[in-house]
């Protein structure tokens, strides 16, 4: 699913995507940033703004990732497993490839 951003935002806007996830605008980065309204009680993602990782509140969650179509496309589990289906179906099996210089 594609998410199409507001054009023009001003700082501290906010945005409700298609994937239900809210963002808001920051002038100083120039980004729309994973948003989490403390009065919604819902948050899904915390970012370390030490190194810019997003990861899941809860320890543990997979992270799923959807094609353009909104089908399954990759699942990174809790435990750091990859899994992909459609047309990398069988999965990638990223530990088998060779450390990078």
């Amino acid at each position: 699913m594609a998410l199409n951003f507001p054009n023009s935002p001003s700082d501290g806007d906010t945005f409700l995507g298609g994937n239900g996830i809210n963002y808001i605008w920051s002038d100083e980065d120039q980004a729309w940033q994973v948003y989490n309204d403390p009065a919604s009680g819902v948050q899904v993602w915390s970012r370390d703004p030490a190194n810019g990782e997003l990861f899941p509140v809860y320890p543990g969650d997979d992270v799923g990732i959807k094609d353009s179509l909104g089908a399954d496309a990759v699942t990174i589990t809790g435990d750091g497993d990859i899994f992909a289906t459609g047309k990398y179906q069988g999965g990638i099996d990223i530990e088998s490839y060779p450390t990078l210089p």
